[in-house]
């Protein structure tokens, strides 16, 4: 049982003096205030380390030497060992000050975050020492010391090697990071301390003068479950533990399938116990316990639903997550967007490194975690593209690439550098390099931070607005090339492997640039897409406008898009999600040419004075192409902050052919009243079909001014699962649906909250089957008793039935058959029929007559019922008087 099983001990009261304690302090913070200017955030630099290490052994071995046998404190003080074993914690202590003030602290290895150290305890009982029995505990020769400081050093890891750049003191005073709560030199103090002692344990005594110094936890104790606050200001640690991955869209099969990794970059396994990770509105509070230890570059999965409860907004969100002290470890803002993730695709949002995320899959090389460079070169770790090509650092990158050329000459191609940095770059010396060749040599230039560097081909006339930066000379292949850029050191800047071909871009026709979606991210193809034609910037040599943004904004990279007032796309054009939303100012004409709208598109439409009413996408002669999916549906809306019906007029397709599938349309259908400029008042609705052929699918059409759909002149229109809701349609016309001179199939939609939900004009005669008309005030009403109506549901309308304002006879319909359906009809009006003409009607039919309804009869009527499905005429109230007759004339 060693020492600590014996009734009686040869130790002594030890008695301390703060004097020493306090000077040996003080030695320690002069070497820190001496050091501290030549730490770098990789250490201490190499030139100085054995300096460093040298000025420690010599103050520790003038303490020690203090404390020897032949000292004043023999045989009345403790031990050697005593006093060691409490300035070690000291010197421990000292140690984890330096190391916390070390500018990031992750890239000097495995720094583990454990407690600070307090002095060794002594054992209980209390009698004099005679001098044998102190020589019997021995002491450790100043040499041993020093070899045990040694070990000491360069167990805990504080000195890593570093590059030449690094490699001189720098005057200028150290970053400080906030304090490092706990170091332990992994369990080096303690095994030093078993070696000096030269016995396995002591055991503390009650009247001890180090009762009051407990013992250190492993750890500081975590805080209650009380959670943690996100105070304004200050930066987050982004040290130990990160926030590596985020699918905040959820994936393909759910958008609930929402989770979050962390990683562990701090080098040893770290215990959660205590920690907490929030979203903004605290819909997820996760609390970590005791058992959730990340292993060294490990990662701890967070599944909703499993792990977790609540749900990440798309936008306007943030995480937050809190070490056991409720210091800001790590965070990520969505303000307004999520810094990357693609909706559309459910690709998640990754870590490139502290400062920059990316979306798409992860490169086959590790993910290196630190700062990014900042400096002309880079000597950080470098990430790979993918398994076969050399590394880069994405300092300075390919941002847009021309290699078709222009639509005035296709040999006018350029090239356009962006710098990710906050400092300016020196180019001078840096290359690129095509298909492993040297090809363009930078001449004396820099590129400025967030700044932008053009280089054009031959001459200065490719972007004929804007100047070149540098000519270079020699063409891009428009089946692909391999485009690598160095620095003046030799080192892989970024590259593009297009070998197999160009991942974006277009020539012929329209000779579309290549544009590069996220500046920090990896040049994988699913990076790069082509400019959308919108934004645009500069000319070419003939004057036509760039499909590009040579030394602007790329087009794909942009929060939103504005396209100014009357617009005209005459070719065929796409309204790409990248890009979005879409700002439309005014009116946007399509014409003879085809527009396509991706899924989970946003197009905001707004007046723009008062002398152009219009604000409306209108396509005439050509094709609407808006397929979303369930998941990223295609909204057309207001741009208002506080939107209102009628803030914009609506989808006008005159003589086209459309399809609309999985959209929302908002806020339309304006309603102008009489003016100057304006007699008389008129409306479109919110979408107006004229002609042509339309086929709308699982979508939704609401809070429209007037009506939610006005069909006119059209016969093959289809109407499938969707649904319109209050929609008031106008005075005369109060309908949601109103459809004249057209025989549209309307099935499987749902009408809610509208005046009347489908209102059929003369000359109409539409198939609507299988509908639910829920608390409209009239579910159907219709001005012929041509087409179709079978298998709808009504409930909770003010009238669950059919209103009939006309029969619809005409020259091209002498006879007319009215339908059984599973409500009654309603009239209240005075309906005839026309000499020469017959109204048929089958048996089950349910005639419901107001109180100025009547049934003129000129012509001829079969009403010939069945015992058990007799024809009903009565009123609509059922009371004696309700309606008028039915009147027969000869």
């Amino acid at each position: 049982m060693g020492w600590a099983g014996k009734s009686t001990s040869l130790w002594g009261t030890p008695k301390i003096k703060e004097g020493n304690q306090l000077e040996l302090e003080q030695q320690f913070a002069s070497l820190w205030e001496k050091w501290g200017p030549y730490t770098t955030p990789f250490g201490i630099s190499e030139k100085y380390k054995e300096q460093v290490k040298s000025d420690l052994r010599n103050t520790l071995a003038l303490a020690i030497e203090e404390h020897t046998e032949t000292g004043s404190l023999y045989a009345k003080e403790p031990s050697l060992w005593e006093k060691f074993s409490a300035q070690l914690a000291k010197i421990k202590n000292v140690i984890a000050n330096i190391a916390s003030q070390v500018k990031n602290p992750f890239s000097a290895g495995p720094i583990v975050e454990l407690p600070a150290e307090t002095p060794a305890e002594v054992p209980t009982e209390t009698r004099s020492l005679q001098t044998e029995e102190w020589s019997d505990v021995g002491s450790p020769t100043i040499s041993e010391s020093q070899e045990n400081l040694d070990d000491l050093l360069e167990q805990a890891d504080l000195v890593t090697e570093v590059s030449a750049d690094n490699g001189s003191p720098q005057a200028e005073e150290p970053v400080l990071l906030p304090k490092v709560e706990e170091l332990d030199l992994i369990e080096t103090v303690e095994a030093t301390t078993t070696e000096l002692a030269s016995e396995p344990e002591l055991v503390s005594r009650e009247d001890s003068p180090l009762q009051a110094e407990e013992v250190a936890e492993d750890g500081p104790p975590p805080v209650s479950a009380e959670l943690c606050q996100r105070e304004n200001g200050g930066a987050a640690r982004q040290y130990r533990v990160l926030i590596d991955k985020v699918a905040w869209m959820g994936d393909k099969e759910s958008t609930s399938h929402e989770w979050i990794e962390l990683k562990n970059i701090w080098g040893m396994p770290i215990n959660l116990s205590g920690w907490q990770l929030q979203d903004k509105d605290r819909q997820i509070k996760i609390i970590f316990g005791q058992e959730d230890i990340i292993s060294e570059q490990g990662f701890y999965f967070l599944e909703r639903s499993k792990d977790y409860t609540g749900a990440l907004n798309n936008s306007n969100e943030a995480l937050y997550l809190f070490d056991n002290q409720c210091n800001v470890e790590d965070e990520v803002l969505a303000n307004p967007k999520w810094p990357a993730g693609d909706n559309s695709t459910k690709e998640p949002m990754k870590r490139f490194d502290v400062n920059y995320w990316y979306s798409g899959n992860a490169p086959s090389a590790e993910i290196f975690y630190g700062s990014p460079a900042l400096a002309p070169e880079p000597t950080q770790e470098i990430i790979s593209n993918n398994s076969n090509a050399a590394a880069s650092s994405l300092a300075v990158v390919f941002n847009e690439i021309a290699w078709a050329g222009t639509k005035a000459n296709s040999a006018d191609e350029w090239i356009e550098l962006y710098n990710n940095t906050a400092s300016t770059v020196d180019l001078t010396g840096w290359k690129i390099k095509k298909d492993n060749e040297d090809w363009i040599i930078f001449t004396t230039s820099t590129i400025p931070a967030a700044g932008y560097y053009l280089l054009e081909r031959t001459d200065d006339s490719a972007v004929n607005s804007t100047s070149a930066d540098q000519i270079f000379t020699g063409a891009m292949n428009n089946s692909g090339e391999k485009l690598e850029l160095y620095n003046n050191s030799g080192i892989l800047i970024d590259s593009i492997d297009a070998s197999s071909g160009w991942p974006a871009g277009q020539a012929s026709p329209n000779y579309i640039s290549m544009e590069r979606i996220n500046s920090a991210s990896t040049t994988i193809s699913t990076n790069w897409a082509s400019n959308n034609r919108i934004a645009r910037n500069g000319f070419d040599a003939d004057n036509n406008a760039i499909n590009g943004t040579p030394k602007a904004e790329n087009s794909v990279s942009k929060e939103f898009t504005n396209i100014p007032s009357n617009f005209a796309i005459t070719e065929d054009l796409i309204l790409t999600y990248l890009g979005n939303p879409y700002l439309v100012e005014g009116l946007m004409l399509v014409s003879g040419a085809k527009l396509t709208i991706e899924s989970g598109v946003t197009v905001k439409f707004r007046h723009v004075g008062a002398a152009n009413q219009n604000a409306f996408l209108k396509v005439e002669n050509g094709a609407l192409e808006a397929v979303g999916t369930a998941a990223q549906k295609i909204t057309l809306t207001s741009s208002n902050a506080q939107p209102q019906a009628g803030d914009w007029d609506g989808i006008y397709l005159q003589n086209s052919t459309s399809t609309l599938e999985n959209i929302i349309v908002r806020y339309g259908g304006k309603w102008h009243q009489p003016s100057s400029y304006e007699w008389p008042a008129y409306t479109y609705g919110a979408l107006y079909i004229d002609g042509g052929s339309a086929q709308i699918s699982n979508s939704l059409i609401e809070k429209s001014q007037t009506f939610g759909l006005w069909l006119k002149n059209s016969t093959t229109s289809q109407i499938i699962s969707a649904e319109f809701k209050e929609n008031p349609g106008t005075g005369d016309r109060p309908a949601a649906v109103y459809i004249e001179n057209s025989s549209p199939t309307i099935k499987n939609s749902i009408f809610q909250n509208n005046e009347i939900g489908i209102l059929t004009g003369n000359f109409s005669a539409p198939t609507i089957k299988d509908n639910q008309f829920i608390q409209n005030t009239a579910p159907i009403q219709i001005a012929s008793l041509l087409g179709s109506i079978s298998g709808n549901t009504f409930q909770n309308n003010d009238t669950d039935g059919v209103l009939v304002s006309s029969f619809g006879f005409s020259s091209q319909y002498g006879e007319i058959n009215w339908e059984k359906i599973a409500v009654p009809y309603f009239i209240g009006a005075a309906l005839s029929v026309p000499s020469g003409y017959t109204l048929t009607i089958e048996p089950g039919v349910e005639i419901r007559l107001k109180g100025s309804g009547q049934i003129n009869v000129d012509g001829n009527l079969k009403a010939i019922g069945t015992s058990q499905n007799k024809i009903i005429f009565t009123g609509a109230n059922e009371v004696p008087g309700a309606w008028k007759y039915i009147k027969f004339c000869y």
